[in-house]
């Protein structure tokens, strides 16, 4: 079985072999062999020499009839080195046996059916989930979207979900809020006013070793949250002096709804507030979304690996292994300059996870800035997921 000059080339870069591998692998053959004794390629070119000639050798090998004989390994099998794509169509290959179709319409109705029962096999990579689950999840709006797999517990949450610190500062804002008839004050930038911020500081923040006190909002990432969450999801109502109640929020300053101020501040992170939002620097860019959108992915996560204080590594290596293209040298020592594994940390486990109890640093680290953390109880109480691929 030659490799045509037409057909797609084996390395997957998209390209007909012709216009991608067909030549190097020839050059590379013909440099190798025209080195002058005791000369060697720099350790780059010595590498991407050698990843030629392999797919020249690969070539000769398919050419010979040894690959019929031993199955039709792919390329990356080839090198010892089977990837996703050569494990699926390895499951291909075997589900086709030695079935014959009469009709085109006939094989595209069978890769159809494959395709959707590979769709829908759980996957280790996904901590049980499928890859339709998965790309629901990415593109859901609401959690309503993913009842059939995964909702928040109907029944009362433990009180952790209510001591937690954005739910806690939720209720203190909405208590202000109350026994202030006319409203609180605002600064001339919509920001509650310094006042206000340092009471917060002191009561939620003065067993925290901060760089210096708190005097405005910025200052305090989780109360920019609860601000833009009492605006937007409709309690409060604002003016260019005044922070005040409306209707909705009055009822629920006036009642004891711990429970319901957890719920919609899960569903309020999840899909109407902007993690990167939270990044002061000019990094934060758009692949940081995936973060929020693999948010339940994490969660489910942290589930299996947390039932004991683990690192921030270990968790983000499991992230890393279910999207290897999010951070491709994360096992290499081609680190980037940029942090990801920082950025996660920050945005899912610090933002998300603690802010709404969900985990539980380690006491003795809690002041470093990655300190080990665990699966809150709040977590298994909070999320339910369907036997099915769990």
């Amino acid at each position: 079985m030659k490799i045509g000059r037409n057909e797609p080339c084996p390395c997957g870069s998209g390209k007909k072999y012709k216009h991608c591998c067909e030549g190097k692998a020839r050059t590379a053959d013909s440099v190798f062999h025209s080195l002058p004794p005791g000369v060697k390629l720099d350790p780059a070119s010595q590498s991407a020499m050698t990843d030629e000639v392999a797919l020249r050798r690969y070539q000769e090998y398919v050419e010979s009839g040894q690959a019929d004989a031993d199955g039709h390994p792919s390329y990356m099998e080839f090198l010892g080195k089977p990837n996703l794509a050569s494990a699926a169509n390895k499951r291909l290959t075997q589900a086709l046996g030695q079935q014959s179709f009469k009709s085109i319409d006939e094989a595209n109705a069978f890769l159809v059916k494959h395709a959707a029962k590979e769709n829908n096999s759980p996957r280790e990579d996904f901590c049980g989930l499928s890859s339709q689950q998965l790309f629901r999840m990415h593109r859901a709006d609401s959690l309503a979207e993913l009842a059939d797999f995964v909702n928040l517990n109907p029944s009362p949450l433990p009180p952790e979900a209510r001591a937690a610190r954005l739910p806690a500062l939720v209720s203190w804002l909405l208590e202000q809020h109350r026994t202030e008839p006319k409203g609180l004050g605002l600064t001339s930038t919509g920001n509650y006013k310094t006042d206000l911020v340092r009471a917060i500081d002191f009561h939620f923040f003065s067993t925290e070793a901060l760089q210096y006190p708190a005097k405005t909002e910025n200052d305090l990432p989780v109360l920019q949250i609860a601000h833009d969450f009492l605006v937007e999801a409709g309690y409060t109502e604002e003016n260019t002096t005044r922070s005040r109640l409306t209707p909705k929020g009055l009822s629920l300053a006036a009642s004891s709804s711990g429970d319901r101020i957890w719920r919609e501040l899960f569903s309020y992170l999840l899909y109407a507030w902007e993690w990167t939002d939270a990044m002061r620097y000019n990094f934060a860019g758009p692949h940081l979304e995936l973060i929020q959108d693999s948010a339940l992915l994490c969660l489910r996560l942290l589930a299996r690996l947390a039932t004991d204080f683990i690192t921030n590594d270990q968790l983000y290596d499991a992230f890393v292994n279910a999207f290897p293209d999010f951070d491709p040298h994360w096992r290499t020592a081609e680190k980037t300059l940029y942090a990801l594994n920082y950025d996660f940390f920050y945005l899912f486990v610090k933002v998300f996870c603690f802010n709404l109890g969900l985990i539980e640093y380690q006491p003795s680290a809690s002041s470093s800035l990655e300190p080990p953390f665990r699966a809150s109880p709040l977590l298994a109480a909070a999320i339910q997921w369907a036997k099915e691929g769990a």
